[in-house]
C-alpha cells in the first residue's frame, strides 16, 4: 500500500501495482517513447506508461478501495491478471521505440490500422 498518513485519507485504501520495463531507453529515443506513451495510455483501461526521474520505464496502476473493505483474492487476480497482461500487449512497441529500432510514428501507424 501506498505510504499516506492515516489523518489525511480516511475513507479509502490505495493499492499501487508498479513494474519498470526489462529494456533501456536510448536518449534519443526519449521524445519518441513519449509520443508513443501518449497513445498507448488512451488505449488502457487501468494505468499508464510512463518514464520516471532515473529514465526507467514503467507502467503503473493505482486501486483504489474503500477503507471499509478488504481486498478479495479473485478482486486482486483480476487486477493483477489486466496489468500484466495490458504490460505484455504493449511493452514490445515501447521496446521498439526505445531501443531506436523503429521510431513512434511507425509503431503508432501499425497500432492504428
Amino acid at each position: 500500500f501506498l505510504p499516506l498518513n492515516d489523518d489525511e485519507i480516511v475513507a479509502i485504501q490505495l493499492l499501487q501495482i508498479y513494474s519498470t520495463l526489462p529494456f533501456h531507453l536510448q536518449p534519443s529515443a526519449r521524445e519518441g517513447v513519449a509520443a508513443l506513451m501518449l497513445e498507448l495510455n488512451t488505449r488502457l483501461p487501468i494505468g499508464h506508461f510512463g518514464v520516471n526521474e532515473e529514465g526507467e520505464l514503467h507502467y503503473r496502476y493505482v486501486y483504489s478501495l474503500s477503507a471499509s473493505r478488504t481486498f478479495e483474492s479473485d478482486e486482486v487476480l483480476e487486477i493483477l491478471t489486466l496489468f500484466v497482461y495490458m504490460c505484455d500487449m504493449f511493452a514490445e512497441h515501447i521496446e521498439l521505440v526505445a531501443s531506436g529500432e523503429m521510431n513512434a510514428e511507425q509503431v503508432i501507424q501499425a497500432l492504428r490500422s
